[in-house]
């Protein structure tokens, strides 16, 4: 991960995300376009904003199920703070695009619009997975806290035994959980979310005491405001 000092705020734009996906994030080593092909688009983008407080169209905000995981502190959004210069400005991006017709712009920013977006201008994307090493800063936010920096690093990553390939990131004294699955569509979607209480930080050798969970869910399903290239789903 970058160092801070020398960049102006200016120079930043942030990527949205949580800690339900950021240990495959950490895993891969890079931010990634989803798959995702509802709607018809031509191909998701990696999305970023040059809004720091957020965009309704992240991953938390946009669907229902991971809204409620993060009313009721079973994920946390996590925000990573990214060079500028690695970012298109959304409109610049698609009059280079042909294959964005007007129809697909007109909806996307339609779907925005309906899921409470106002900033469409803030957007800024690029086509290609960026390494993970490229982020500046990333943080971490609560439903009813306040933004703190975190090292989003393997250290901090749980896998567990769980054939599914569950996995978790340590924050304090609990791991947050979640196992991914793949949907018809080929999206990513997560499920079996839970808070394991933790003895010992960072991740290795953590001894888990026990956990709470929340009903199966898949964060990813459909709802009105999905059919949409998932805008921070990665």
């Amino acid at each position: 991960m970058s160092t801070g000092p020398g960049f102006s705020k200016a120079s930043l734009v942030y990527h949205f995300t949580d800690t339900v996906r950021l240990p495959w994030i950490i895993e891969s080593g890079e931010l990634q376009p989803d798959k995702n092909r509802i709607g018809g688009y031509p191909a998701d983008l990696l999305w970023a904003t040059t809004n720091d407080i957020g965009d309704r169209t992240s991953s938390t905000m946009l669907d229902r199920f991971a809204r409620r995981a993060y009313r009721d502190g079973f994920l946390y959004q996590v925000r990573i703070t990214l060079g500028a210069d690695d970012f298109v400005p959304w409109r610049e991006m698609i009059e280079a695009a042909p294959m964005w017709t007007t129809d697909h712009v007109a909806r996307l920013e339609q779907a925005a619009i309906e899921a409470g977006e106002r900033n469409i201008e803030a957007w800024c994307c690029r086509s290609t997975a960026l390494p993970f090493a490229r982020a500046v800063y990333a943080h971490i936010k609560s439903f009813s806290g306040r933004w703190k920096q975190i090292k989003a690093t393997p250290e901090y990553c749980l896998g567990t035994s769980n054939a599914d390939g569950q996995r978790g990131f340590v924050v304090g004294y609990y791991a947050y959980l979640a196992t991914r699955t793949q949907n018809a569509a080929g999206m990513a979607c997560y499920r079996d979310l839970s808070g394991v209480v933790v003895i010992r930080q960072p991740a290795p050798a953590i001894e888990m005491l026990h956990s709470s969970n929340i009903a199966r869910s898949c964060l990813d399903r459909r709802s009105a405001a999905a059919c949409k290239p998932s805008k921070g789903r990665r």
